[in-house]
């Protein structure tokens, strides 16, 4: 089998790191080599990016250098993680991907998109994931989620404004438009179980 990247993408409080688990110990259940990877932090380099980009801060970064260490994170991730592991043979699941960046940075911060897709081709060296599944959900019932959570799993992200997040949203949504090949959209207000077996269904037609 050779090795393919599978990405999970939305808005925050659209259930990815259940489903990412889930699917996780499916793969290692099977005894199917899995890594878990995420964006930012899938190194040591890039835990350092995650504290700075993720963290409440004033003032916040400038949107071109927020931009910036997300594409420096996403080339070390690749470089180190990615690449060495589809080498290998295994299948990596990744908390967010290159799709995030247009979403976040682009449609929301404002960052040219074909700025974007550019710097990412570069980070990336031309490596595109194999499928990625955006969980798709309202932004209040998103917000509803989160006010549910502990201070400490809530970032900066997840503080913003309604209208950041359905920028962001809309954002994920022209991703999955303009990459239907690639991209598939899961509705995240159905059940744990039932948006687990829609990913499962997409591993087996895509991945394995």
């Amino acid at each position: 089998m050779s090795g393919k990247w599978v990405t999970f993408e939305g808005i925050g409080g659209s259930g990815k790191t259940t489903q990412i688990n889930i699917l996780y110990n499916w793969l290692n259940d099977r005894k199917i080599p899995v890594v878990k990877t995420m964006e930012p932090g899938g190194t040591n380099f890039g835990q350092d990016v995650r504290n700075m980009v993720k963290t409440p801060r004033q003032p916040k970064l400038n949107p071109f250098t927020e931009f910036m260490l997300f594409e420096a994170d996403r080339h070390e991730t690749v470089k180190n993680v990615i690449q060495p592991s589809l080498n290998e043979g295994k299948i990596i699941i990744s908390d967010r991907g290159i799709d995030g960046t247009c979403a976040y940075q682009g449609f929301a911060r404002g960052i040219n998109i074909e700025l974007i897709d550019l710097m990412t081709h570069e980070a990336t060296e031309g490596t595109k994931p194999n499928l990625t599944i955006l969980l798709d959900i309202d932004p209040m019932i998103a917000q509803r989620r989160i006010s549910k959570r502990m201070d400490t799993e809530i970032d900066q992200f997840d503080l913003e404004t309604i209208q950041f997040q359905k920028k962001v949203r809309e954002g994920f949504l022209y991703t999955a438009q303009r990459d239907k090949k690639r991209v598939h959209v899961i509705d995240a207000t159905l059940t744990q179980q039932e948006i687990s077996k829609k990913v499962i269904d997409l591993i087996k037609k895509f991945v394995l």
